[in-house]
């Protein structure tokens, strides 16, 4: 089965994505929204706590938290791989965004 990639960008959603497009587009969501911020599920999303971590023990925690969010909410797809871009240009440790690789399972119809 091919992997996909899914950044954390602010691509522009599209209402009715269906197949391929959906499930990109819905981790998408998972990866930009903050937890709490969601009116109906305050469970979706990323840990907020998190920000002002120093950055590898930040990447380990968001490693956790990408896996179990889309495990949860995506449950058509299977994580391969999580890698991060950093920013450096920050005054800190710089920002950090996830790129996450995955598979859909077997047996999905798209």
């Amino acid at each position: 089965m091919n992997s996909i990639i899914v950044s954390a960008d602010n691509s522009s959603i599209k209402i009715g994505a269906r197949g391929r497009d959906e499930i990109v587009q819905n981790i998408r969501m998972i990866l930009t929204t903050m937890r709490g911020t969601l009116y109906l599920d305050r469970n979706f999303g990323l840990n907020p706590d998190l920000i002002d971590t120093p950055q590898l023990q930040a990447m380990v925690k968001y490693r956790e938290e990408i896996i179990n969010q889309i495990e949860k909410y995506e449950p058509r797809v299977n994580v391969v791989e999580i890698n991060f871009t950093t920013n450096q240009n920050d005054a800190m440790n710089g920002s950090l965004t996830p790129i996450v690789r995955i598979e859909i399972k077997n047996g999905v119809l798209l």
